[in-house]
């Protein structure tokens, strides 16, 4: 179910008390909104001149005036069934149904420490709750998605997503955002905490209309001997800017962030990744590839931070781009932060244009043109995608991507 609320989005209280009455929430989850309004007010607007913000234009990302899009989430098992309950719920259904899962929220945190997670807690008007049970494997993919259907006046929406894994709980969670043509602002915040023992393998599709500006936050916590793989494949939307990072709080924690985009007409991709390693024996791996096409331009920044003490840290990370047009652009930035003396860390960055002569080769042995450009893209992001696991996710996934392509590139 989608809805429009009343007023257009301001900077007055009795916006989000409006908002939150609708949604059913408890009072403390009002009083947090109260919060976060106060710390969206004081803190700076990001400016240009800020290195995160260098390449993509925070003005883009300004929510007032607009008009909020309350969207309920749907939840399947890729297509297979309904999910047993209390695995996925509605957000604001969880605040009252699993309280424990947010005291950041009550108490105050991380959240209301930059100026777009604090609009999100503002004006959440959407997004889903996850509990991957203790000692628990789940044998299938669940699947939340997220749409947001057709509209007047300029749109904005904040959903909010929080996966708990719960000790020694495995899980893989799909998730995707998606909207009909028009001006959006959308702003997801999604956060994962991982505790002792278990495994999330998570997947982020942003697939947004051609009108939709997103600015997206993923911050993910694992605890001693968890392991993470994050996906962000990026399809749609007109300027998307993305922060994504994982803290590794506990010994023995692995994380592997991987990412796909594919960017075609005048697309903008601006992506930062950020792998915290705060304590020892962690690993971290960061693949993502970039394919661009027509006047299409990708930015990819990632960090590795060491905290002083993170001995034995392995972490690396590689950013790949193949420009499938002269017009296409990719900025590479790769950063070393390492404050620890038994570490291993190393990055690298490729950018190949279209092989001709590839083409040349796979046209000789009976392909036509059109063809063989479609497999040499498959192959650039197959590397990706066998990364992941189970064979229904990954066939899901390779149907997005066909379908991408061939809208990029014609039939």
């Amino acid at each position: 179910m989608t809805t429009m609320a009343d007023d257009m989005l301001n900077l007055e209280p009795a916006s989000i008390e409006a908002l939150s009455r609708q949604m059913g929430e408890p009072d403390w989850a009002l009083e947090a909104r109260r919060r976060a309004l106060a710390a969206f007010v004081e803190l700076p607007c990001p400016e240009r001149t800020q290195e995160a913000w260098r390449r993509t234009r925070p003005d883009l990302f300004d929510p007032q005036g607009r008009r909020i899009a309350r969207v309920t989430p749907a939840f399947d098992l890729l297509g297979e069934g309904e999910p047993e309950p209390p695995v996925g719920m509605p957000f604001e259904q969880a605040l009252s149904h699993e309280p424990g899962d947010f005291q950041d929220l009550r108490q105050g945190g991380p959240v209301f420490q930059e100026k777009d997670s604090a609009m999100n807690a503002a004006w959440r008007s959407g997004g889903a709750w996850v509990g991957i049970p203790r000692d628990r494997a789940l044998g299938r993919p669940l699947r939340i998605a997220h749409e947001v259907p057709a509209f007047q006046a300029p749109g904005a929406f904040f959903p909010h997503t929080r996966i708990v894994g719960r000790r020694h709980g495995k899980a893989t969670v799909v998730e995707s955002f998606g909207s009909a043509e028009g001006d959006l602002l959308a702003a997801p915040v999604v956060d994962l905490h991982l505790e002792e023992g278990a495994s999330l393998q998570y997947v982020l599709v942003s697939r947004w209309g051609e009108g939709t500006r997103a600015l997206t936050r993923l911050q993910a916590r694992l605890e001693r001997n968890s392991q993470l793989k994050v996906l962000f494949l990026g399809l749609g939307g007109a300027t998307t800017k993305a922060f994504l990072t994982g803290n590794l709080e506990g010994e023995g924690a692995k994380s592997e962030f991987l990412g796909l985009v594919f960017a075609s007409g005048g697309q903008h991709f601006d992506v930062d990744t950020l792998q915290n390693h705060h304590v020892p024996a962690g690993s971290s791996d960061v693949l993502f590839n970039c394919a661009l096409n027509q006047a299409s331009h990708s930015v990819f920044t990632g960090n590795i931070f060491v905290a002083p003490g993170a001995q034995k840290t392995d972490a690396y990370q590689k950013n790949r781009n193949l420009l499938l047009s002269g017009k296409a652009h990719a900025d590479s930035i790769p950063k070393l932060e390492i404050l620890a003396n038994d570490v291993r860390c190393t990055h690298g960055a490729t950018f190949t244009t279209y092989d001709q002569d590839q083409q040349f080769y796979l046209q000789s042995r009976g392909l036509q043109d059109a063809d063989a450009r479609r497999l040499i893209i498959t192959g650039f992001f197959q590397e990706v995608i066998e990364r992941l696991e189970g064979p229904s996710l990954v066939a899901w996934l390779a149907g997005l991507m066909q379908d991408k392509m061939e809208a990029s590139l014609g039939t």
